[in-house]
């Protein structure tokens, strides 16, 4: 049975220069007396609260996009503007795209009953061959 108090992800964009931002577009806004508002979105996603700051900042309108920067910051784009700049990239995420190799490899090694090392670089996946001790 479905968790009923799962709420997905919101859907993963990309930019020209491969910078990941998470986006939804707004269904609607319900703004409230102190100059905050909630955004609302299609399907299940929970409403999003735009601070008093963020309403007066960047002034969002039903169709444009609330987006996550890659650095957590919650900022909002128009619809013409946002859809310029980035593409979808929910479901070609790959740990290929986002994840690098390591700059040093790094041996791991077993010790006691049973012995063993390998290199690990993070480009491959490794195994790790073991001698049994005495």
């Amino acid at each position: 049975m479905a968790n009923p108090n799962f709420t997905p992800s919101w859907p993963l964009y990309k930019d020209a220069d491969g910078i990941y931002v998470s986006a939804l577009p707004i269904k609607a806004i319900k703004y409230a007396n102190d100059g905050s508002a909630n955004a609302e979105f299609d399907g299940p996603h929970a409403d999003q609260y735009m601070s008093a700051q963020t309403v007066a900042v960047f002034k969002p309108e039903v169709g444009g996009y609330l987006f996550r920067s890659q650095y957590g910051e919650l900022l909002y784009m128009s619809k013409t503007a946002f859809e310029a700049k980035y593409t979808s990239a929910s479901g070609s995420v790959t740990n290929a795209e986002t994840a690098d190799k390591l700059s040093t490899a790094r041996t791991i090694t077993l010790t006691g009953a049973v012995t063993g090392s390998t290199s690990f670089d993070g480009s491959a996946n490794v195994t790790i061959a073991t001698t049994s001790g005495s």
